[in-house]
């Protein structure tokens, strides 16, 4: 299931606007009430006590505070932010575009892994980005956006480190993946940049994904779901702006101070291919400086994945 039905899409704005709907009215060919989290008792599907969904509003009025020129889109349920951005970036500026979700039904990570949440539960947001620069410039900025993250969560008490090239971790465990996709379009690059970051996990969820992961929740940090999309967005902008002018060379020496496989050894997976060397860095177009058998070549990012040695799930 790619998309969310009308009947889903009714019952969850009744959801939302009500506080609950009656399990007659759940369509019965999508996901079950359970696998998104929520509460079925007699007749009626309610949300947990500790859910808070978005105000779009106050996400609305947040967000043109941080950029007048902010367009928010909220969706109760969509396949993929992501892939409605890229959809909308072929006919349409889609810069300055924020997409956020409750819920993705295909949520898309790299190497083709889902990205899942309970509903309301997590953040999963777009941000669309107009370039000056060539598609060919733009290599880099999935740590430019790793960076950003990394400031938020500093901002919040948390010490994290990035995983080259897309993904936050802390103590070796998971909490927010970037999904970058460039787009040319006739009006020039376009950036349709996904971030995924786990709040509030519930054991259910943490126990269907494929490796150790973290959320905000579990880690003491206190911060609202919008509040955090908006913290999100004003780093990112940030960063994206500096980047647009400055190139990615200004971000490498801070890129390098928080890459957690920095100057250490590393396993290098591609296919079933697996190498064995040590990270030396990034280079100026945010490739992987890979050293193998006193050999340093460049990684790009495409389907491939870094991990500590003997580190346990892939």
């Amino acid at each position: 299931m790619t998309d969310a039905s009308t009947e889903w899409q009714s019952a969850l704005r009744t959801l939302r606007r009500t506080g609950r709907v009656a399990r007659a009215d759940w369509p019965a060919d999508v996901f079950a009430p359970e696998q998104l989290g929520l509460k079925v008792e007699g007749a009626f599907i309610s949300m947990p006590e500790t859910v808070c969904l978005y105000d779009e509003a106050y996400l609305d009025a947040q967000l043109k505070q941080v950029d007048a020129g902010a367009t928010l889109r909220l969706f109760d349920a969509v396949g993929s932010t992501n892939s409605a951005m890229t959809s909308n970036a072929q006919t349409q500026d889609v810069g300055g575009n924020v997409y956020v979700a409750e819920f993705q039904t295909a949520g898309r990570g790299r190497r083709g892994r889902d990205w899942i949440g309970d509903f309301g539960r997590n953040v999963a947001m777009t941000v669309g980005f107009s370039f000056r620069r060539q598609l060919a410039d733009l290599g880099g900025l999935s740590c430019v956006v790793g960076l950003a993250l990394i400031q938020v969560l500093e901002n919040l008490g948390v010490k994290a480190q990035l995983k080259w090239p897309n993904d936050v971790w802390v103590d070796d465990k998971k909490l927010a993946g970037i999904l970058v996709e460039l787009v040319q379009t006739p009006r020039g690059a376009t950036a349709v940049i996904g971030i995924g970051m786990n709040v509030n996990l519930s054991p259910d969820q943490m126990s269907k994904i494929d490796q150790e992961v973290v959320c905000l929740r579990g880690l003491g940090a206190a911060i609202s779901r919008q509040d955090l999309v908006v913290a999100i967005y004003q780093y990112v902008l940030a960063n994206v702006d500096l980047f647009e002018r400055e190139g990615f060379d200004r971000f490498i020496p801070a890129f390098d101070s928080v890459h957690r496989l920095h100057d250490g050894p590393a396993v290098l997976l591609a296919g079933r291919a697996i190498q064995e060397g040590i990270v030396r860095g990034v280079d100026h177009d945010g490739a992987l400086l890979f050293e193998e058998n006193g050999i340093i070549c460049r990684i790009t990012g495409g389907e491939v994945s870094l991990r500590p040695p003997n580190f346990g799930k892939t």
